[in-house]
């Protein structure tokens, strides 16, 4: 199990933002060791994914939500479909590490083994205020892309007071791996590019093609109004109709 208390705990908290600089970009970003703060050997492993996850997020008058993404890993996953049923079987066991890692400096956490799962980058997030009241049902397909997505319209809302719309809407950034590469969508500040890049960011050349990657799809309360609203990733599902109304 996920060590929850520790990985939200005030001491893992100070121990990782201390790696933090403003004034440069951190060269290897580690994983951690939640309940005794001390730094662990980890592994990257190989990204993987493919454009064949999706997302959808549904509310009911009652106050239930749900927050979904769903994938078969690669295309068309293992090519088996379910007699009589129609959808495809995943391939998800191939996001386990090909070759075993495990050695007295690495856990191999993403090894093959009996009870485990395959990492993965799937998202689907709801934010609850104080009260126990949902207000945030977000999530994104995008494969290795969709924490950084789904991360970025919570901080528009969260924490730089954006309508749903405009987080979603706006230009982003995107990490594909540690040592990769970040995406950019065009729209960015070009004083903004250069900065990252004088930190040490390696942003991509150029500006994403399509325009967007990801395709956020996110529901959103306000506390006061009680007014849902929905938003759909207009640049990547331009045909998209947010907000389907149920009996």
């Amino acid at each position: 199990a996920a060590p929850v208390s520790c990985l939200l705990g005030p001491e893992y908290a100070q121990v990782r933002s201390a790696l933090i600089s403003a004034n440069a970009r951190i060269a290897v970003a580690g994983p951690g060791q939640p309940c005794t703060t001390e730094p662990v050997d980890g592994e990257v492993g190989d990204p993987g994914g493919g454009s064949n996850t999706t997302h959808f997020g549904v509310a009911d008058r009652f106050g239930n939500v749900v927050s979904f993404t769903g994938t078969i890993t690669d295309g068309w996953g293992t090519g088996i479909t379910v007699p009589g049923y129609g959808f495809l079987l995943n391939n998800s066991l191939s996001n386990f590490n090909a070759t075993p890692v495990k050695s007295a400096a690495n856990p191999g956490a993403n090894d093959v083994g009996a009870g485990k799962r395959a990492k993965g980058n799937t998202a689907p997030t709801l934010v609850f205020d104080p009260d126990g009241n949902w207000i945030i049902a977000t999530g994104s397909p995008g494969a290795v892309q969709i924490p950084s997505v789904v991360l970025s319209v919570l901080l528009g809302i969260l924490d730089y007071g954006l309508s749903p719309g405009q987080a979603v809407s706006d230009a982003r950034l995107w990490v594909n791996s540690p040592g990769g590469g970040t995406g950019w969508n065009a729209g960015l500040p070009a004083d903004a590019v250069a900065g990252l890049r004088a930190l040490g960011h390696p942003l991509n050349p150029a500006p994403a093609v399509p325009t967007a990657f990801g395709s956020v799809e996110t529901l959103h309360v306000d506390a006061g109004t009680f007014t849902l609203t929905p938003v759909a990733d207009l640049r990547s599902a331009p045909d998209a109709t947010p907000g389907i109304v149920l009996p």
